[in-house]
């Protein structure tokens, strides 16, 4: 059993994706942390991991490009290509991960759900009641928690 998180109905079958009452619909709704409720953007997270990531190569190639090895490899005419490396590699990391983070659009959100009053939330009650969608226990549950919230 599931409950929908738009009417607050306990749904009796756990593979609808569809809130008949509502019309929430499960598959497509936001991914949500379970800690607190708030939006989770996926590519905003992997964004700021992958620019953090790019951050610290950055600064790894800067530190090898500085090293004694590299400026006496460069004075004898040689190039570090590994510090050359890290540094370009780093700042691409760093760009891209910044892109991701802050250039893309968050996930939609739902729309904004409007309170519905009693008597709406009792017929819609019966007519899940009706068409077998919730058990009589859970009908006199919901209709006392209904009738409480007044």
């Amino acid at each position: 059993m599931k409950r929908c998180p738009a009417c607050q109905i306990d749904i009796v079958d756990d593979s609808t994706t569809y809130c008949e009452p509502c019309g929430f619909d499960f598959v497509n709704a936001p991914s949500t942390s379970a800690a607190d409720g708030r939006v989770v953007n996926s590519a905003r997270q992997s964004g700021i991991v992958i620019g953090g990531i790019g951050f610290l190569v950055l600064v790894f190639g800067a530190l090898r490009w500085n090293s004694v090895g590299s400026q006496l490899a460069r004075e004898l005419g040689q190039t570090d290509g590994l510090g050359i490396l890290l540094l370009l590699g780093g700042g691409i990391g760093l760009l891209w991960g910044l892109y991701l983070a802050f250039a893309t659009d968050p996930a939609p959100l739902a729309a904004p759900v409007v309170p519905k009053s009693a008597e709406e939330r009792i017929r819609q009650l019966n007519e899940l009641r009706s068409n077998n969608l919730i058990s009589d226990v859970e009908y006199e549950q919901q209709k006392r928690d209904i009738i409480a919230s007044l």
